[in-house]
């Protein structure tokens, strides 16, 4: 073995060593190389974790972006089966509003679950005082009795709690941007069969 600084011969005492001892130029370029070698592992260590540091440090604002995506999804599922009436009071919408039917502040695990968001009109999505009655008729008028006692009882119990990651978080936002952009390529036979696979395929209800 020759050493690194001075390229004299020696006898390294263990295969990593790559200065000899001899001078104190050798024990000083040894101590600047393994400080270098420090600093090369740190920087692919950061440069490994950053992505996961920044997912975590935006992970709010990726929630709100989240349910804002979702919401548009739940809009044009309903738009692209000609359902173009408010689910609360069956007028026409100028202002159209992704309304839950299980509130956001009250049911945080149901937030991003597509059978809980319709179009509605943006009056009786905020100020209507008989939402929730019309909102009931509307669902039962569109898809059934079944369908509503689900969004009604079921949906709230089967998933009662979300705890999602940071990082869950952020693939799932890139999987409802991606099925917004290429929404016309799917085949969906209905609006309510559209809500069922685009859950499976956003995956955070499963």
């Amino acid at each position: 073995m020759r050493c690194k600084e001075c390229k004299a011969k020696f006898e390294p005492v263990n295969f990593l060593q790559k200065f000899c001892k001899g001078s104190n130029d050798c024990l000083a370029a040894e101590a600047l190389y393994n400080l270098n070698k420090i600093k090369e592992k740190q920087l692919k260590d950061w440069n490994k974790e950053k992505p996961q540091r920044k997912i975590k440090a935006y992970s709010s604002r990726f929630k709100k972006e989240l349910e804002n995506n979702i919401n548009k999804l739940s809009k044009m599922i309903d738009k692209s089966f000609g359902h173009t009436t408010c689910i609360d009071c069956s007028n026409k919408m100028d202002l159209v509003h992704a309304a839950h039917f299980h509130n956001v502040s009250g049911n945080e695990n149901i937030r991003y679950h597509l059978d809980n968001i319709h179009s509605a009109r943006a009056y009786c999505n905020q100020y209507s005082s008989e939402h929730k009655v019309g909102y009931r008729t509307g669902l039962e008028n569109r898809y059934g009795k079944d369908y509503l006692d689900y969004v009604k009882d079921e949906l709230p119990l089967k998933y009662d709690h979300l705890g999602l990651k940071s990082n869950e978080i952020h693939d799932a936002l890139q999987t409802v941007r991606k099925l917004i952009k290429n929404f016309d390529t799917y085949k969906f036979k209905d609006a309510r069969h559209a809500r069922t696979m685009c859950n499976k395929i956003i995956s955070i209800y499963k």
